[in-house]
């Protein structure tokens, strides 16, 4: 997965974002987004995978845990998220959890 960063996006694009970034963000906090068939959209079937995975992992016992992010990133995860039809947390879940099986099997390591 190639995470993009804002530099690489035209003021066009930045200003798209902005837009849309500020307009998904109030739709999905109020529900309109997340409990509206309207806005949903079955996630292709490699992404279905990685979420039922991370749903299956979830399973065990979960711990709440706060980070700091610039704004500018988490705009962008949004933006990502919104274009994958999934939430950004499970997109950061889905990053980190690939990050982790990336690094063990380079460097050899289970626990």
């Amino acid at each position: 997965m190639k995470i993009i960063s804002e530099t690489d996006l035209t003021k066009k694009q930045k200003k798209e974002l902005d837009e849309l970034v500020k307009t998904d963000e109030e739709k999905w906090e109020t529900g309109d987004y997340g409990r509206n068939k309207k806005f949903m959209k079955r996630a292709s079937p490699e992404d279905e995978e990685k979420i039922n995975a991370i749903i299956n992992s979830s399973k065990k016992k979960q711990k709440l845990y706060s980070l700091k992010m610039s704004e500018d990133l988490v705009n962008e995860l949004k933006f990502i998220a919104t274009h994958k039809h999934i939430g950004y947390q499970t997109l950061l879940k889905i990053i980190a959890s690939e990050y982790v099986d990336e690094w063990k099997a380079k460097h050899n390591q289970r626990y």
